[in-house]
């Protein structure tokens, strides 16, 4: 705590002295490099707006006898980043704020992403001024600057965006290639299980998992977006009815990968579970996948708690059901055999609102 408060205070007084020195300039400038021009020199002896400043300030807090440590210092600024590039960033890309994950809050607050009209409301993240500190879920803390933001826009020339079409063209074709190729081994997994289409390369096992967002896959290195992706698709292979094959022995086999049951045994033949394949093409990546083992996460112990839970919410869902179909006007005039006047008919049928009658005099 006395290291990041240290850090936060020094950003903090340095961020004020390069704002007021460079004016407007720090408040709207989005060009990649940041604003020099008048900037006093910061209380590392070096331009507050530089990467070198960062090293400067993790080398003052290691040494400080009171403290000792050094600081990582990264600095991302030899590309641009998307939002979904931001999430995919090692450790950073799972640090939050106050809940809010980092990349959506760097991407909603900048100014430079903020419409004109807006910005007077104050409150926003300039460039070069540090956000708060963020923590991911191994307790890391991470200070961010942003060191140049820009709006997605129309390129002037092709020339700007050649090598990026270029890249995603050899990409494109890449994943058609490697798509073909699951193809075939999931053909071969469907008829004799993944271990043996696998022909010898190794199998990773992924899990346990349970259908909700916001999990890490660490055999697969999948987090963020791309993780709840691939969630998302390992839970439909559970609406995939297991393949058959015709039975080869007497004798019950069950066929493992590493410590995950890849088969059950069932008439005397061994019956691979469900296989699918699951597509993570923001990522260039294409899985095939077989479903090693389903467990609930309820035990006998508070299996009556769940059943509760279900009659219940089945109950609500019947009850608004049965509210909205009862009170509904068609069900009201049929089950009243409602006759409206004439009057009243007509203005239903024109659209027109009925006379509202005077307000009483008291």
């Amino acid at each position: 705590s006395a290291i990041r408060d240290r850090i936060v205070s020094t950003l903090g007084a340095d961020w004020v002295g390069y704002r007021n020195a460079v004016g407007a300039a720090a408040t709207t400038q989005t060009s990649a490099a940041p604003t020099t021009a008048a900037a006093p020199v910061s209380s590392q002896g070096v331009p507050y707006a530089s990467f070198e400043y960062l090293q400067k300030l993790a080398q003052q807090i290691q040494a400080n006898p009171a403290f000792g440590v050094l600081p990582t210092a990264v600095s991302i600024a030899d590309r641009w980043l998307t939002l979904d590039e931001l999430n995919k960033l090692p450790g950073i890309g799972q640090a939050h704020l106050s809940g809010e994950p980092m990349s959506n809050y760097v991407m909603s607050r900048s100014i430079p992403f903020i419409p004109e009209a807006q910005r007077k409301d104050g409150g926003w993240l300039r460039v070069m001024e540090p956000t708060r500190p963020m923590i991911d879920p191994n307790d890391t803390i991470y200070i961010v600057r942003l060191s140049a933001a820009e709006p997605s826009h129309k390129p002037a020339t092709i020339a700007e965006v050649e090598t990026k079409l270029r890249a995603d063209m050899l990409t494109a074709r890449a994943y058609e290639l490697a798509k073909a190729d699951a193809m075939k081994t999931l053909e071969d997994a469907r008829q004799h299980g993944l271990a043996d289409a696998a022909a010898g390369k190794t199998v990773v096992t992924a899990g346990p998992l349970t259908n909700r967002p916001g999990q890490v896959v660490p055999s697969l290195a999948l987090t963020g977006p791309a993780a709840d992706r691939f969630v998302s698709r390992a839970f439909k292979l559970l609406a995939i009815g297991p393949t058959t094959q015709p039975a080869t022995a007497a004798t019950p086999t069950v066929r493992a990968t590493t410590n995950t049951a890849v088969a059950t045994t069932q008439g005397g033949a061994a019956i691979p579970k469900a296989v699918g394949l699951i597509e993570l093409q923001p990522d260039g990546r294409v899985l095939v996948a077989q479903l090693g083992d389903v467990q609930a996460l309820w035990s006998q112990q508070s299996l009556p708690m769940e059943q509760v839970q279900v009659q219940r919410a089945v109950a609500v869902g019947l009850v608004g059901e049965f509210i909205q179909s009862w009170f509904d006007y068609d069900s009201v005039v049929a089950r009243l055999n409602f006759v409206p006047e004439a009057s009243a008919k007509e203005e239903l049928e024109t659209g027109t609102a009925p006379h509202q009658p005077d307000a009483p005099i008291f």
